[in-house]
């Protein structure tokens, strides 16, 4: 819709990104969710144009109009296309943004390769908790109102009103 897609080749075949903010700004990269798409709401995209910045979102193998050929991890395949992104913008560094979910690849993409990524920002996530490790990972008080949630919503819905009472 904003009339910006490009498309480059790259580990997966083709890619699909698009741009917001600024043309010529300094550059992002925006690893986003697989449902969010490339458009922002046209109050960020304002505030983005304000700051000369512009931040440049690559549709992972399978979404949008990228081609559809990645196996495996999809961590490992996101942070591949960060990186392609990178290359194809010839960035040697860059700010980097997770958006909801996009942040796994973009930790993944930084803990691979930190000095790349000037700075990190994550906006909202979304994470499995069936993972053991995590759970045992959590703080304490973490832990107990996730067990709550699954025993019992209604102490949970309890437990939270008191604390934000509190």
């Amino acid at each position: 819709p904003l009339g910006r897609e490009a498309y480059f080749e790259g580990p997966f075949g083709q890619l699909a990104y698009s741009w917001m903010g600024r043309a010529g700004g300094r550059p992002a990269i925006l690893a986003h969710a697989p449902f969010t798409g490339y458009i922002l709401p046209q109050a960020v995209q304002s505030e983005l144009e304000k700051a000369n910045i512009q931040i440049f979102a690559p549709s992972r193998p399978g979404f949008g109009n990228s081609a559809a050929t990645a196996t495996g991890d999809a961590g490992e395949v996101g942070a591949a296309v960060i990186g392609a992104m990178f290359d194809h913008l010839g960035l040697e560094s860059a700010p980097l943004i997770g958006l909801v979910n996009g942040f796994v690849p973009a930790i993944r993409f930084a803990a691979d390769q930190p000095a790349r990524v000037s700075r990190i920002l994550n906006l909202g996530a979304c994470l499995p908790l069936d993972t053991p490790q995590l759970l045992a990972d959590l703080p304490q008080h973490h832990r107990v109102l996730l067990d709550l949630a699954t025993r019992s919503p209604r102490m949970y819905e309890l437990v939270m009103k008191l604390g934000y009472r509190m």
